[in-house]
């Protein structure tokens, strides 16, 4: 974590589906959106995580994981591509995969 930076908040969760145990950063829409649109425009988690990371200063292993769940599609099962409930973390009713569809760019002022 760089200096000047605080702490951030960790919330742990599961993924029923594939069974990874991890962290994801509690950060408000704008940062969330940062990430996702990094995501889904790179079609790749490389530049993303490293987003990630930078904005949250959190580990590679949380960061990793974090980006294996966020939704390639907005309100899509990043899995499965079911539909989704519309909540920010949430687990498909189709493959029960763990989802965190993080809004994008376009969806937050």
């Amino acid at each position: 974590m760089s200096a000047g930076r605080s702490k951030i908040s960790m919330h742990p969760v599961d993924c029923p589906r594939c069974g990874a145990s991890f962290s994801v950063p509690v950060i408000g829409a704008s940062e969330q959106a940062k990430i996702a649109t990094a995501f889904r425009r790179s079609r790749g988690r490389i530049e993303a995580i490293r987003v990630l990371r930078e904005l949250t200063g959190i580990d590679l292993r949380d960061a990793k994981g974090t980006l294996m769940h966020v939704t390639t599609t907005p309100n899509t099962c990043h899995r499965c591509g079911g539909p989704l409930d519309g909540s920010i973390e949430t687990t498909c009713p189709l493959c029960k995969s763990l989802n965190l569809d993080w809004p994008d760019d376009s969806t937050v002022p």
